[in-house]
């Protein structure tokens, strides 16, 4: 379970990461997502030990970080080269990658359901594989 955590808090981190170029836009911007979505505390601290609330402003703020990420467009479409280009900067194998986006790289009925459910299935059900 604490990997489980530490993949969770690392993987938010990196998504938000990948879109600066340097640490104090990073705090910036998450700080802005967390200012527009007006998520709680109690559903940030849920998700980063690995429970996603089935929350509209939790799905708001990781819409916010998605987007500024460059995962999804402001349309809320995923933007899937782009996952695939931050995702093998990062730690990840193509085949990781290409699971992900296979498993998990569908649109929803709404931006923010699509960047909720893409982040959630990442995390339960490809990413963490590498961690095992």
């Amino acid at each position: 379970m604490r990997a489980s955590a530490v993949f969770l808090s690392s993987f938010i981190i990196s998504i938000q990461a990948a879109a600066f170029n340097n640490p104090e836009d990073e705090l910036r911007r998450s700080a802005a997502c967390l200012e527009q979505s007006k998520v709680s505390s109690e559903s940030i601290k849920n998700l980063q030990i690995g429970n996603f609330d089935d929350d509209e402003r939790l799905k708001e703020y990781l819409f916010c970080v998605s987007k500024n990420a460059g995962y999804q467009d402001p349309a809320g479409h995923l933007q899937h080269e782009m996952i695939r280009l931050r995702f093998k900067g990062g730690r990840y194998s193509d085949d990781t990658i290409n699971e992900v986006l296979q498993q998990c790289g569908h649109q929803k009925d709404t931006p923010q359901e699509t960047a909720f459910q893409f982040m959630k299935c990442a995390y339960q059900n490809a990413f963490p594989r590498n961690y095992k």
